[in-house]
């Protein structure tokens, strides 16, 4: 096809988005329909529907886990400042970000395809509150660390807090000057945290990953590959 020929010939790279998103889907593309606002963006189908089941597999998919290593093989009490507690609170806000966006490409184009989900204009995003998200940086997993050194700037101090002063009480094999967290408190602590996470990560990586010039990136990247190269491919858009 003329797109392909187009595509293949780095010496006459003309690279129309909407011209080749029509091919990939002319039903979809019908004047502007896959230009969302912001505002539409995050109330899309899409993105509720990810932040949804992020926040509960967040929850259920690590409580098992936790129950195991805390409670089964675990020991009666953990300190507030032993490993078993710090590891997953200063773990998770870099960990959440890569994990939960590595394969959202593959979702957004056939949400795209649908019309739940469309690309936000690299204009729409230059002032204001966006001027203090990583969403410039055209690699995705580039993205997404720094999306968890902010998380991390603001959710580990504020759990530790929580944590010290909210959950813990006072080791009877201590002398007052320790806390400790019981075996169900560390695992309900972990799990909470965890799956709070998300409704800042999801939201903001998946604007990231919808502003045109990045969603431009993850299309060349994806397009026309099959299912199993798409789950290849996702993480490094």
């Amino acid at each position: 096809s003329d797109t392909f020929i187009t595509l293949s010939r780095p010496e006459t790279f003309s690279f129309s988005f909407l011209e080749i998103m029509a091919d990939y889907s002319s039903s979809l593309l019908d004047g502007d329909r896959s230009y969302f606002s912001v505002g539409e963006l995050m109330t899309s189908p899409f993105m509720i529907g990810q932040l949804i089941l992020n926040i509960l597999a967040s929850y259920f998919g690590v409580f098992f886990f936790f129950w195991l290593i805390f409670v089964v093989f675990g020991l009666p009490e953990y300190g507030c400042f032993s490993s078993q507690v710090l590891s997953p609170i200063l773990i998770s806000p870099f960990a959440t970000p890569i994990l939960a966006l590595a394969w959202a490409p593959i979702g957004m184009l056939d949400a795209m395809d649908k019309g739940w989900f469309g690309f936000v204009r690299d204009s729409d995003l230059e002032g204001g509150v966006f001027r203090f998200l990583p969403l410039g940086f055209r690699i995705g997993f580039v993205r997404h660390f720094f999306i968890g050194c902010q998380l991390a700037l603001v959710a580990i101090p504020i759990m530790m807090l929580i944590v010290i002063f909210g959950i813990a009480h006072e080791s009877d094999e201590s002398d007052g000057s320790d806390c400790v967290l019981t075996q169900w408190e560390q695992v309900f602590a972990c799990v909470t945290y965890i799956a709070i996470l998300p409704i800042y990560v999801i939201p903001v990586g998946l604007l990231g990953f919808a502003k045109e010039s990045n969603f431009q990136r993850v299309y060349r990247i994806l397009y026309d590959k099959s299912f199993i190269m798409k789950g290849l491919y996702s993480p490094i858009c």
